[in-house]
């Protein structure tokens, strides 16, 4: 005999209050349609987001680093979680009433957030870990390279633990998601989801906080340092999605009818997700409109030759006319003095040099010999080298060498 009750002949977890009309085929739902709304938005918008960092990664910088990676496996996680999310409301598990829903589909409802808070788990580690490892490269000092290992070592612990409780807070797992299951037990998962919130909510604070001393210091103009640190608080959309969900879920999972009073704070997560694949995509979106609308981010340079050299620099080509090279119609110059109608060069990285730090040699005099006149040549030279190499720590480089030479010739009698 089944301990649940049973309505219109289906067994269902809970029996509905009196005179309340159960329609198992068309049952009352909240939240579907913003969520279908919001995913759709979301995943739209993070998409592009995602399509402009991996084109400045492959094929401007060329550079498939450990960030890029690990961005790749949040958004195939994020896409996953919007799936789980809106099949949830497709399948009529969430935002429905547990009276107006079969057992076996209460039971699909319960494997359903089983697996969305382990791919939740994955999502946000990797998510934060690519903006984290990325904070690494804004300072050559120690302590800072330092601080963003520790960030993210908490990250990677947290959501570890996170992960394994989740899996393990019942035993056998199968009583996570079958309601008929007499044997075993099940810990009450607040203190699990707290965990998760609070851990969320901090570590989002600190990814907030942390870049906007050393973006500010950053030798740029104040109109770009102030759009990068907007840019960074649209991580305030994460956070406060966060602290909005956490304090609708908790009360939701003391209710008896958790699947239709877990629906206001489930459909928050979609927002959540997609800023969580946007936040770190914000990272190249200055390179991105550096080689594709400089002056939306206030480049200077008015012509067409200022922008073409700048793309040319960008994706790693030599914008400087050599020794050798082919005559044409007069050369046309910006305020910078480089030439804008002229013939461009790839330059190649041959080898895999050191790294060669910036030796600047001002004023430094070498005598050279006398000239047949009596007279002597003295030079001075300014030597600069940046490392090119991928994977240097020069942000604004690209995969090329670059050298500028300044050389200084005296005639004396």
């Amino acid at each position: 005999m089944s301990i649940f009750p049973v309505v219109d002949g289906v067994e269902v977890l809970i029996a509905p209050p009196p005179g309340y009309t159960v329609n198992f085929d068309h049952p009352q739902q909240q939240r579907a349609i913003l969520a279908y709304c919001l995913s759709g938005l979301g995943m739209t918008i993070s998409t592009l987001f995602f399509i402009q960092y991996m084109y400045v990664k492959l094929c401007l910088m060329r550079a498939c680093d450990i960030e890029t990676v690990l961005l790749v496996l949040a958004w195939i996680t994020g896409a996953a979680n919007h799936g789980l999310m809106v099949s949830s409301w497709v399948v009529k598990t969430l935002g429905v009433h547990a009276w107006e829903m079969s057992l076996d589909k209460y039971n699909l409802f319960n494997k359903l957030m089983l697996i969305a808070s382990i791919d939740f788990a994955i999502f946000t580690a990797s998510s934060k870990l690519s903006l984290v490892l990325f904070y690494r490269h804004l300072s050559p000092q120690i302590w800072w390279k330092r601080c963003a290992w520790a960030i993210a070592a908490l990250i990677i612990c947290y959501n570890t633990a996170i992960l394994f409780a989740v899996i393990f807070t019942c035993h056998p797992i199968s009583k996570h998601w079958d309601a008929r299951m007499a044997e075993g037990s099940c810990g009450h998962p607040v203190g699990i989801y707290m965990t998760t919130a609070t851990m969320g909510i901090i570590t989002d604070l600190i990814l907030l906080i942390m870049p906007i001393p050393m973006v500010w210091g950053l030798q740029m103009p104040k109109r770009q340092k102030i759009g990068v640190i907007l840019l960074l608080f649209i991580g305030i959309g994460t956070l406060l999605t966060a602290v909005i969900r956490l304090s609708l879920f908790i009360p939701a999972l003391y209710a008896s009818d958790a699947t239709w009073d877990l629906s206001p704070s489930q459909v928050l997560i979609l927002p959540e997700a997609s800023l969580l694949i946007i936040c770190p995509c914000l990272t190249t979106l200055r390179r991105f409109f550096a080689h594709v609308a400089p002056k939306v981010i206030g480049l200077r340079g008015s012509s067409a030759g200022y922008t073409r050299n700048t793309t040319a620099a960008i994706s790693g080509l030599n914008p400087y006319r050599t020794v050798g090279s082919r005559a044409g119609k007069k050369r046309k110059v910006d305020e910078f003095g480089l030439s804008v109608d002229e013939e461009v060069f790839h330059m190649e990285t041959v080898g895999d040099i050191l790294p060669t730090k910036v030796v600047i040699e001002a004023g430094k005099i070498d005598r050279l010999p006398k000239d047949s006149s009596g007279g002597e040549v003295t030079s001075s030279c300014e030597n600069l080298t940046w490392d090119q190499r991928v994977g240097g720590d020069e942000l604004e480089s690209e995969r090329a060498i670059v050298q500028t030479r300044t050389v200084t010739i005296e005639y004396e009698k």
